[in-house]
């Protein structure tokens, strides 16, 4: 289990960075690529191809109906409340995409109306940007997220822009719940290309 006061110590700044902290998990990160990140949990490692680590945001599924796949930088991590971990099969309880584990991600579900802003800056032109909101109406639950990250990257040609927003509605009475998500993604990133002689010799 990772608690909100654990993840506000850490330098995480998406799920990804955050799962990376858990034992039993490892995500591959291949920006340099263009992909998105990959997971790797008790050898069981997709390629990309297919999720073998079932994710959940609220109880809800963030995986490719087909594949699984999930895109981990998706929820940026100062919107996550808790993250728990299951680590080793578990197909039995959450299906075939739960093999090599599940990871339950939790958002704070605000009492009343609750924003926050968060920010900040870094080396190679890095910047990034963040907002979260939250209002009850009634008995449903309206929350908006969204997240901005730049960066010129560490050589020539390797900027990166990227962009991720989600609102949703969510109700829980005593007759069951249900939640409605709709989520945007922004991706920009230039392709550097492979090192040359040189490069490679000077590094």
């Amino acid at each position: 289990v990772l608690t909100r006061e654990q993840l506000e110590t850490r330098p995480a700044a998406t799920f990804a960075d955050a799962v990376q902290m858990m034992p039993g998990f490892q995500i591959l990160f291949t920006d340099a690529s263009g992909l998105a990140p990959a997971s790797i949990a008790r050898g069981f490692f997709g390629g990309g191809e297919a999720e073998y680590v079932k994710v959940l945001l609220d109880g809800v599924p963030l995986g490719d109906a087909e594949s699984g796949l999930v895109d981990w930088r998706r929820v940026p991590a100062f919107a996550i409340n808790r993250v728990e971990a299951v680590r080793g099969p578990a197909s039995a309880l959450y299906g075939d995409t739960a093999l090599g584990g599940v990871i339950q991600l939790f958002t704070a579900s605000p009492t009343r109306r609750a924003g926050r802003l968060t920010g900040g800056g870094g080396s190679f032109g890095s910047a990034s940007a963040g907002t979260e909101f939250g209002q009850p109406i009634g008995s449903v639950t309206l929350q908006a997220l969204g997240s901005f990250n730049h960066t010129d990257g560490a050589r020539a040609h390797s900027r990166l822009q990227e962009g991720f927003g989600s609102v949703s509605l969510q109700h829980a009475g005593h007759s069951g719940q249900w939640t409605a998500r709709g989520v945007f993604n922004y991706s920009d990133r230039d392709e550097p290309g492979a090192l040359t002689g040189l490069q490679v010799a000077a590094d």
